[in-house]
């Protein structure tokens, strides 16, 4: 098995015994955050170094044999953002089916022992190994292990699938509080037909850098970020049934500030969903499509300002 062992600190002293939480995170919210924040307690406290183990691929790719799995966060967005809560280092396992074969007691022995794990901090729904078939109560033959209880808002267990389910279908505020912070997805500006503008709305066609969840079809409040500035802007997701019609699902945004004219193909785009505005719409003519924008952008610069 290949593991790659990430560390974050360069003055760090590596013969210290390590406190490790391991999972996915696929998107780090609120239970993951105090699951990782337990995780960094318990280290200070006990001397170890806080780490944290994670997979590459997600188990599910391998085990479900899912060909299109979406996930909350590139691979790279989650290192950085487990890097700035301070963890000292990251395993990251290569996940494939030799590694899903692995008897419990054997990821134990041969992995566990061999980094030098003190204290496994985990979820009580935690499984790992073989069919599942280990969990907290194995690992307590073996390690000193914290387990904290699953986290439930409104009697909804939070977890990566249940956000993914509240973006697929445009809940984007709900979706951005059991995060923390606004999905954000990172892109690259490509050329498009340039239709926009033509008619004095000119938009920046996007194509994802990752395998991002599906969002529901419609037009979202965005803040796009690059060469260090933030700008506010409208996304359109859908397939133009105007005057500019893809068959495929197209990622269209339109920065709203006044006076802004740079020319983005080709740039790195963050792209941040602050709110659902509304579903896609049909126009019959220019000038219903420019009222609407005009007020799509109204309706923007008062849910950014909280006057909603």
């Amino acid at each position: 098995m290949e593991i790659k062992k990430i560390v974050f600190n360069p003055n760090l002293d590596i013969n210290k015994d390590v406190a490790l939480t391991i999972g996915e995170f696929d998107g780090i919210h609120l239970a993951h955050y105090k699951l990782l924040k337990q995780t960094l307690d318990i280290a200070g406290k006990e001397n170890c170094l806080s780490a944290v183990m994670t997979f590459d691929p997600h188990p599910d790719i391998v085990i479900k044999h899912l060909d299109n799995f979406q996930s909350i966060y590139d691979l790279d967005t989650k290192i950085e953002k487990i890097k700035d809560m301070g963890f000292d280092l990251m395993y990251l396992v290569s996940f494939d089916q030799k590694f899903a074969r692995l008897e419990h007691d054997v990821f134990e022995e041969e992995v566990l022992k061999c980094l030098c794990v003190k204290h496994v901090i985990v979820g009580d729904d935690f499984h790992y190994g073989y069919k599942g078939l280990g969990n907290y109560k194995t690992l307590e033959n073996k390690f000193k292990v914290s387990v904290m209880p699953q986290m439930v808002i409104d009697n909804q267990k939070i977890s990566s699938t249940y956000i993914k389910e509240l973006l697929n279908n445009g809940k984007i505020k709900e979706a951005n509080y059991l995060l923390g912070e606004c999905f954000k997805m990172k892109t690259e500006v490509i050329h498009g037909r340039k239709v926009g503008n033509t008619i004095n709305v000119p938009t920046a066609n996007l194509q994802l850098m990752a395998n991002y969840p599906s969002l529901k079809r419609g037009v979202y409040v965005v803040k796009c970020y690059f060469d260090e500035q933030e700008y506010l802007g409208i996304c359109n997701i859908g397939h133009n049934p105007s005057f500019n019609y893809y068959e495929n699902l197209s990622y269209e945004v339109h920065i709203i500030e006044d006076g802004f004219n740079k020319d983005l193909y080709g740039q790195k785009i963050d792209v941040s969903f602050i709110d659902y505005l509304r579903e896609e719409i049909k126009f019959g003519s220019i000038e219903e499509f420019k009222k609407q924008i005009e007020n799509d952008k109204k309706q923007a610069f008062m849910i950014v300002n909280n006057r909603l």
